[in-house]
């Protein structure tokens, strides 16, 4: 509820672990892409366009809803890997028009989701309290792996017999 996570945010003074804030008075901001991916490799969460953190949460003045609602969308599904099949709407906030989208958490068997100019080792984000912060090599890796169950247990061990097997 935008209501709710406004009066949240006045009070501790930031966006939250799960909801970011983007004014996006003229346009979309670039680093819009990193929160997507950032939300998209984590657990989920909400980007909400036409809120001035700077002005204690409040509605921006000229914002366009409908355009941005499509630069989001057209950012979720143009430039992102795989594609965010985000939930984007425009809602009403003490008397003027935002827009807010949902990110669903991308399945594990697709992660990492990127931003697609980037590829995947340095567009790759998780969300870590109210940031955005860039997967290492090390873990782009492992989600990588883990997309299909591993086999470890099917290799073949050199040296090893039967004896050493547990009889029961």
């Amino acid at each position: 509820d935008i209501n709710e996570f406004a009066n949240l945010a006045r009070k501790i003074g930031s966006d939250t672990a799960d909801v970011e804030v983007k004014t996006a008075a003229k346009e979309l901001s670039k680093d819009v892409v990193e929160t997507l991916s950032a939300f998209a490799n984590g657990s989920g969460g909400t980007v909400v366009c036409g809120l001035s953190e700077k002005d204690r949460f409040s509605p921006v003045v000229g914002f366009n809803a409908k355009r941005i609602a499509e630069a989001l969308s057209q950012a979720c599904t143009d430039k992102m890997e795989p594609p965010i099949r985000a939930d984007i709407h425009i809602e009403e906030f003490e008397g003027s028009l935002v827009t807010v989208a949902y990110i669903p958490e991308t399945e594990p068997y697709r992660k990492p989701c990127y931003v697609r100019s980037r590829g995947p080792y340095d567009g790759s984000f998780i969300r870590m309290g109210e940031g955005d912060r860039k997967l290492s090599r090390y873990e782009v890796d492992r989600l990588i792996e883990e997309r299909r169950q591993p086999k470890h247990d099917a290799q073949v061990i050199e040296d090893a017999d039967v004896s050493e097997l547990d009889p029961e």
